[in-house]
């Protein structure tokens, strides 16, 4: 899927703003994409907003190589994750993407060395390949069952992808 069809689209640098840890552009319908992650949190809990815009996407590599986040919990108005965005973070432990998302773009964990834990939403359309590519032990992913999460991670085959349920009533 393009970033066109996302409604998203190209920056001019003059266009990217920060906020606090995070520097982000804005998309067409004048919601927040996260372009860069600049701290060094360990548990990092990402704002709905960002200078009074809804955020709605993490950008291609937005947390890449951040070596001090341990888990991420993201807002419920995230709707789209770009290529890369945890690329080696590698003491990445956890995260859980909220019901919301539809788009997580390829290789989105890939050389998380210590991903444990990953929950994907019911609302997941579309999971890019090598989404777990180069990880160490086993990750856990829960997911709803029968959904395309849980059609989409088994499709992957790896063996080091355990998957689980989701509790509805918890989820």
């Amino acid at each position: 899927m393009g970033q066109e069809k996302l409604g998203l689209k190209k920056y001019d640098k003059k266009y990217i703003t920060e906020d606090g840890d995070y520097q982000y552009g804005l998309n067409e319908d004048g919601t927040a994409r996260i372009l860069k992650y600049l701290g060094n949190g360990a548990a990092i809990e990402v704002p709905e907003r960002l200078d009074g815009h809804k955020v709605t996407g993490l950008n291609f590599a937005a947390f890449a190589g951040n070596t001090t986040i341990r888990s991420v919990k993201l807002p419920k108005t995230i709707r789209y994750i770009g290529k890369a965005a945890f690329w080696e973070c590698n003491n990445l432990y956890s995260i859980a993407i909220p019901e919301g998302v539809t788009h997580i773009d390829k290789e989105v964990f890939s050389m998380c060395k210590e991903l444990s834990w990953v929950y994907l939403p019911e609302s997941l359309e579309y999971l890019g390949g090598k989404a777990f590519l180069g990880n160490r032990g086993v990750i856990t992913v829960v997911v709803p069952e029968g959904s395309y999460a849980e059609a989409r991670c088994r499709k992957f085959g790896l063996k080091t992808l355990k998957i689980i349920y989701a509790d509805k009533k918890n989820s």
